[in-house]
């Protein structure tokens, strides 16, 4: 008798459990679920790509040296010189 009533309450809570799911599931269709899936997985891959810190192409210094700069989310970017365009001769246009 013992082992009669704990068999009885696991079997009442899994079905009680059981039920839940689908209850809800009848609720919303399948495409709605589908669909609202997907958006959350875009808006995860959205925010881990956001997170990923974006660097600048590398400069070599005449000395040798390599730097590669981070890029600063919302910074206005800064136009690159070219070699021999700045030598501070003649007008600037």
């Amino acid at each position: 008798m013992s082992i009669v009533k704990p068999t009885i309450f696991l079997l009442g809570l899994s079905l009680a459990v059981a039920a839940g799911p689908v209850r809800a599931a009848s609720e919303e269709a399948p495409a709605d679920t589908i669909e609202r899936g997907a958006q959350l997985v875009i808006d995860g891959l959205r925010a881990f790509f956001a997170a990923i810190p974006q660097y600048e192409p590398p400069e070599v210094l005449p000395n040798g040296d390599i730097i590669i700069r981070r890029v600063k989310p919302g910074a206005p970017k800064q136009e690159e010189k070219k070699s021999g365009d700045d030598d501070n001769k003649g007008l600037k246009l």
